[in-house]
């Protein structure tokens, strides 16, 4: 199994915006993707020292390396690009690629 895993910190004036989009839409929308078997939202417990965001990690479970390749070349630009013109200039994001031992 391999995690496909997302880190994003929006700012707090779009935050609850941001997690309605999240929660309602931009998951399912990769997991329907067929590329994912499962997804995890988890919400940091400590937020950047600052205070202005909140931080949010997405995990999707994928059963082979090549699915997660295949949504990086066929889906996650476009979904990408959704939440950049939602959301952009309010939110960082990093990503990995995890491997379940």
């Amino acid at each position: 199994m391999f995690i496909y895993q997302v880190e994003i910190s929006i700012q707090k004036d779009v935050e609850r915006e941001w997690l309605a989009f999240m929660q309602h839409k931009h998951l399912d929308d990769v997991v329907n993707t067929g590329c994912f078997v499962s997804k995890q939202m988890y919400k940091k417990l400590a937020d950047i020292p600052d205070g202005a965001a909140t931080t949010y990690i997405m995990n999707y479970t994928a059963t082979t390396q090549e699915n997660i390749d295949s949504y990086l070349t066929n889906y996650a630009v476009a979904l990408r690009e959704e939440v950049h013109q939602l959301f952009g200039g309010k939110f960082s994001a990093s990503r990995c690629i995890l491997e379940v031992l």
